[in-house]
């Protein structure tokens, strides 16, 4: 069918397609009223590859009132303080200036401004950060209280990815960010930071430089119901009137178990085989191949190293078990050991751990479904003496 796209599975989900969430938003609905009420709470949002986690940022910013203002960040690496504060803070001008007519109409209430609104500008912080003329902390906290002289109640940035960020930033953020708050200043400023399944422990746990500092509001994402997956298909659709079948819409939720990147790749190839306005069975079928290939292609680039061909029967093995299992079943179904294997697969990025209950899994059952289809074929060549 040739239309317009209105699914983008590499993007975050527009704000006003986004479903679900419905507990989590209205718990960041109120967390952003009592910014502006002078009481800044920080979030920690986290959950696995593809459950929906930037789509939810861009979601809660656009919540806000305008005289909050937020700024999206995310690091493009692991960095030190000075050059997560020059890079962020370039960000925040960035944005506050291509986003100023959320703003304008707010900003033109308050009197006494300094300069006139379009010419904010944090250049004098990051020029000043670069020749080492003020730390990095400093620098971080006149760049926020910068946002305070113009006039917003507050300011909340959401730092996506923010499993990059180093110890000694979250150190420097915190330390940041409790000094705004604190009586000299009283300016409620607040940051909500979103990364993979193993962040809050590295925010909270006992060596964490903030344990304290995420207590309070930890979200972790699950897979989109039946409803919610429906909805992530629909809404979009509805503007080109286009119509999903039931049968259609209930065969992607179980097949994407509901995650949204996966209920998005599902959206973009059903449409692309539909011949008409509306989207069927069949076309949700003929689609499969599909998205099997974009989950595998992605899954493979979440691998740090690729997999040994001994460690390739192990992953077949695991996908033949459903994508998930325990050691025992893992062993049985190779017919050797595989704890060392195990343990390579899981620092390579190739599988996932759950520590409790000594259980390993894909990042999502699609992906052992791919290796089948990519690889199946080469089993018996994997149980060959001497492939490590």
């Amino acid at each position: 069918m040739q239309a317009r796209p209105i699914y983008y599975p590499q993007e975050p989900v527009s704000p006003k397609y986004f479903a679900g969430r419905d507990k989590v938003l209205s718990e960041f609905e109120r967390i952003l009223k009592a910014a502006t009420r002078g009481r800044a709470e920080n979030v920690a949002v986290y959950g696995a590859r593809g459950i929906g986690k930037t789509s939810l940022l861009f979601k809660v910013r656009e919540m806000t009132s305008d005289s909050c203002f937020t700024a999206y960040y995310a690091p493009p690496q692991e960095m030190g303080p000075k050059e997560f504060v020059n890079d962020i803070l370039q960000k925040m001008e960035l944005q506050y200036k291509t986003e100023l007519s959320k703003y304008e109409r707010f900003l033109e209430t308050i009197k006494g401004l300094p300069s006139k609104i379009e010419e904010f500008s944090l250049l004098d912080v990051t020029l000043a950060l670069r020749k080492d003329e003020k730390s990095p902390q400093i620098a971080f906290m006149e760049g926020i209280l910068k946002f305070k002289d113009r006039g917003f109640v507050s300011v909340y940035m959401f730092i996506d990815e923010a499993d990059l960020l180093a110890d000694e930033v979250l150190a420097m953020m915190r330390n940041t960010l409790q000094e705004i708050r604190g009586p000299q200043y009283s300016f409620p400023a607040g940051v909500v930071v979103a990364g993979k399944e193993d962040l809050v422990q590295r925010l909270t746990g006992k060596l964490s430089p903030i344990a304290r500092f995420f207590s309070t509001h930890r979200f972790e994402l699950q897979p989109l119901t039946l409803e919610e997956t429906r909805d992530a298909l629909v809404l979009p659709a509805n503007e080109l009137r286009i119509k999903w079948e039931r049968n259609a819409t209930d065969f992607i939720y179980t097949a994407s178990k509901g995650y949204p990147f996966i209920v998005q790749l599902y959206g973009k190839y059903s449409l692309d085989h539909s011949s008409n306005s509306r989207v069927d069975l069949k076309d949700v079928k003929n689609a499969h191949a599909d998205v099997l290939n974009e989950v595998g292609l992605w899954y493979e680039d979440g691998w740090k190293e690729e997999p040994s061909p001994k460690e390739l029967q192990v992953l077949l093995a695991l996908a033949k078990l459903g994508g998930s299992g325990v050691y025992s079943a893992i062993k049985n179904r190779v017919g050797t050991e595989v704890a060392t294997f195990l343990r390579r697969l899981v620092a390579k990025g190739c599988l996932l751990q759950d520590e409790a209950r000594h259980r390993y899994y894909f990042p999502h059952p699609l992906a052992g479904d791919y290796l089948i289809v990519k690889y199946g074929s080469k089993e018996r060549d994997c149980n060959k003496p001497n492939n490590t």
